[in-house]
C-alpha cells in the first residue's frame, strides 16, 4: 500500500491534520461538505457520533448543559473526544454562532485510516494536544476575564481572531453576546466594561466586527 507523502512529525497543524484526512492522495477519505447558518446545531451531546466533522469557515460555540466551554473555528475537529468514551457519545453540543461550512467524514472511515496507518496516530495525538492548549487559552480568558477584559479579548483573540500589527479583528458575526458566554460574564457587567473599552479606544466596531486594539489593554 502506498504511504502518505506528509513529512514526518511529532506534532501536526490542525490545517496539516486536515489536509492530512481529507487531501491525502494515497490514502483519500470521502467527505460531505454541509453549510450551517449562525444559530443552527450541528452536533447535540447525548447522541451517538456517527461523523467526525472538521470546521472549514465560521465559528462554532461547543457547550455542554448550555455552558459554553469554548468557542472555536477554522480547521478544528469535531467529536474527536467521544472516540475515547465506551459508548461513542458525542459529550458536547456544537452551534455555529456564524455561517460555518463543515467537512463531514464518516466515524467508520475515519478509524478505518487511524487503524491502517501507523502515522495516523501522531495526527490524532496532535489534535489532543491543540485541544488541551485552546482549553489552557480558555482557562487564561477566564482568569482575565475578572480583571483585565482587555486582555482576556486578546486571549482570545490569539486562537480565533486575525492579527495585524497591533490590531485583532475578530471574525465576522461573533458578537458580545458570544464572548460574555465564553468568558462567563454577566449581560449587565459585560455592557458596562464593553462601554469602557469603547470609551477608550480599545475596542471598535466595523461593519458586524468587532476589532481589538492591543496597543491600550490598560483598562
Amino acid at each position: 500500500m502506498a504511504q502518505s507523502s506528509f513529512a514526518e512529525s511529532s506534532i501536526y497543524s490542525n490545517e496539516q491534520t486536515k489536509r492530512y484526512f481529507l487531501e491525502d492522495p494515497t490514502y483519500p477519505l470521502t467527505f460531505e461538505t454541509i453549510q450551517y447558518q449562525a444559530g443552527e446545531t450541528i452536533i447535540t451531546e447525548e447522541t451517538k457520533c456517527s461523523a467526525i466533522r472538521i470546521i472549514g469557515s465560521g465559528i462554532v460555540m461547543q457547550s455542554q448543559n448550555n455552558e459554553c466551554i469554548d468557542l472555536i473555528g477554522k480547521d478544528t475537529f469535531l467529536g474527536i473526544d467521544s472516540l475515547f468514551t465506551l459508548s461513542k457519545m458525542n459529550v458536547t453540543t456544537y452551534t455555529a454562532l456564524t455561517p460555518t461550512i463543515i467537512y463531514q467524514i464518516t466515524t467508520q472511515n475515519f478509524m478505518k485510516k487511524i487503524t491502517d496507518r501507523k502515522e495516523s496516530q501522531l495526527f490524532l495525538i496532535s489534535l489532543m494536544r491543540s485541544g488541551t492548549i485552546n482549553q489552557l487559552h480558555h482557562f487564561a480568558a477566564l482568569n482575565h476575564a475578572t480583571t483585565n477584559l482587555a486582555l482576556a479579548l486578546t486571549k482570545l483573540g490569539e486562537i480565533i481572531g486575525e492579527t495585524k500589527d497591533d490590531t485583532i479583528y475578530f471574525p465576522e458575526g461573533l458578537s458580545k453576546k458570544h464572548i460574555a458566554e465564553y468568558l462567563n460574564i454577566s449581560k449587565t457587567v459585560m455592557n458596562n466594561r464593553w462601554a469602557k473599552l469603547i470609551a477608550q479606544g480599545t475596542i471598535t466596531n466595523t461593519e458586524n466586527q468587532i476589532v481589538l486594539h492591543t496597543g491600550n489593554l490598560d483598562e
